[in-house]
């Protein structure tokens, strides 16, 4: 199964009869989870989805992490991906790469 999807559901969980407003679809897309949910195949809680996921039959892959943008060392502003520039014209490491040193005056 290739993703989780999140439906709005207002009553009782299948899976333990709490009252939720979310359910909970493992499916390899969005038209085969609404399916199951309306077969009443699959929906969990949030709970319940998650005690699953901790059981250890499942394979739990993390998004990659997204990186934060470099910033001018000086003014904080963003840097250019290809030169690693200042984007500020103002900043006196617009025109310096930002492993040069910088010094007032």
């Amino acid at each position: 199964m290739g993703k989780v999807y999140a439906f709005d559901h207002e009553g009782e969980a299948g899976c333990c009869n709490e009252e939720v407003s979310t359910l909970y679809v493992a499916a390899d897309s969005h038209k085969e989870a609404a399916k199951l949910l309306k077969d009443g195949m699959a929906g969990c809680c949030g709970r319940c989805f998650s005690e699953l996921l901790a059981d250890g039959s499942w394979d739990v892959f993390a998004p990659p992490a997204v990186e934060e943008p470099a910033k001018c060392k000086r003014c904080g502003s963003s840097l250019t991906k290809l030169l690693g520039r200042c984007m500020d014209v103002t900043c006196p490491y617009n025109s310096r790469k930002q492993d040069e040193t910088w010094t007032e005056g």
